[in-house]
């Protein structure tokens, strides 16, 4: 069986939609009254003393083994909620998941801003969001979610650490070389969609599933890993411009400036950027190379 949940009123099970407070009867037609019933009294009373019946119906299916949902009704028979006990996938908003899922990968993955959110944030600090234009990514390597970011939600014009997305002028988005006016085969591999305070190109990466990077042009275009997609790389800038920004209103006056965060906070921030991408932090990537610097700036002083 498969599970999917979206942001309505609605589930799904084996792309059967379910909506809650629905009844108990319309939704054993629509699974084929493929169930067992589970009918008891829970030994639990409500607020004021009546017993609390647990109505419910399970599903099992075969494959996976032990896979089956309990679908739980109200005192009127209406859909209140379903209990997943193992399925082959779990679909929740956009995103998939398996049962053999770490935690850690799935509270990140649900963590995530929407649209809405991301550029609202933006926009309440008085940034531009430069966005794309459909007939700007027609380029066979990008993924379809690399496509969507890029042309509803946008990048802002700067945001620290150094980073600046300029508003695309080319008629499609271009690589370094076209950028640069120069000609090595292993760029054309990438898309340049901003750039870094030392001038290197932030580029998505066309061979590794359109993860983003940057190529230090000092060091023959190294590719250096940033995020693992365009929004995780979004994501992490909002939350190092969230740590950052907390430092100098509290301590603008304090000359040791060892104490402008905890290790605690620190750890907090650390954390944070590694729910939104677990990779974020992996040695010599940009972000682990930005947030020691908050500890360089903090310790040596």
């Amino acid at each position: 069986m498969n599970f999917k949940y979206i942001p309505t009123d609605k589930a799904f099970i084996n792309e059967v939609a379910l909506t809650f407070k629905e009844s108990r009867d319309l939704i054993r037609a629509k699974l084929g009254g493929k169930h067992s019933v589970a009918d008891q009294l829970t030994g639990l009373v409500t607020r004021d003393g009546k017993p609390i019946n647990l109505r419910r119906d399970i599903y099992q299916d075969k494959q996976p083994a032990g896979c089956f949902f309990f679908l739980n009704y109200n005192e009127d028979d209406q859909l209140r909620d379903i209990e997943v006990h193992r399925c082959k996938q779990i679909q929740v908003f956009d995103t998939l998941f398996g049962f053999d899922d770490k935690i850690d990968f799935i509270a990140g993955q649900l963590s995530h801003m929407t649209l809405e959110q991301i550029e609202k944030y933006w926009t309440d600090r008085s940034l531009k969001l430069n966005k794309y234009q459909l007939s700007q990514l027609n380029i066979p390597r990008l993924l379809s979610t690399t496509k969507d970011y890029l042309i509803y939600g946008g990048l802002p014009d700067s945001c620290a650490p150094g980073l600046s997305f300029e508003a695309c002028v080319f008629e499609v988005i271009p690589s370094p070389n076209e950028v640069f006016n120069i000609d090595l085969d292993e760029l054309d591999d990438y898309l340049m969609i901003g750039s870094n305070d030392s001038g290197d190109p932030i580029c998505i990466d066309l061979i590794h599933e359109n993860e983003v990077v940057f190529l230090n042009h000092d060091n023959d275009f190294e590719s250096v890993f940033m995020n693992s997609s365009i929004q995780q790389l979004v994501e992490c800038m909002i939350r190092y411009n969230d740590f950052n920004a907390s430092l100098n209103p509290r301590f603008e006056n304090n000359t040791f400036l060892q104490n402008r965060f905890t290790d605690n906070e620190f750890a907090t921030f650390c954390n944070d950027l590694q729910l939104i991408d677990l990779k974020s932090l992996l040695d010599n990537s940009f972000w682990k190379t930005a947030s020691d610097c908050f500890l360089l700036e903090r310790d040596n002083q």
